[in-house]
């Protein structure tokens, strides 16, 4: 919403302020219509400047987040438990009597692979 109001806003901010800061400021069309023209202008850049303050407030609080999980201590070996009895613990996959080659000018080939 303010994005969308935001020209109106700035527009009718700097006419009232020009009007009202002297008597001999008198608002023409020649002044209103260069001035509206300018504002058209900016508006791109300016758009971008809201959106880069936003990315920059990102940055930052992504910043102090990353510091502080980098400086954080390490956890204790204690605190994960390993049973390495358990039957999980063990190989994920295990190959046995596999054939592996790869060349660059080849396309890779994978030959009597068994898993477990």
């Amino acid at each position: 919403m303010l994005n969308i109001s935001a020209p109106f806003v700035v527009a009718l901010t700097t006419f009232a302020t020009y009007t009202l800061t002297a008597p001999d400021h008198v608002l023409t069309p020649q002044i209103a219509f260069v001035s509206l023209t300018l504002f058209n202008q900016l508006r791109g850049p300016l758009m971008m400047a809201a959106d880069l303050i936003s990315q920059t407030v990102q940055v930052v609080v992504s910043n102090r987040r990353l510091k502080e999980f980098l400086v954080a201590e390490e956890l204790s070996g204690t605190a994960i438990d390993i049973d390495e009895n358990d039957e999980y613990y063990h190989d994920a996959a295990e190959f046995s009597g596999a054939s592996f080659a790869w060349d660059r000018d080849e396309p890779p080939q994978l030959r009597d692979i068994s898993l477990k």
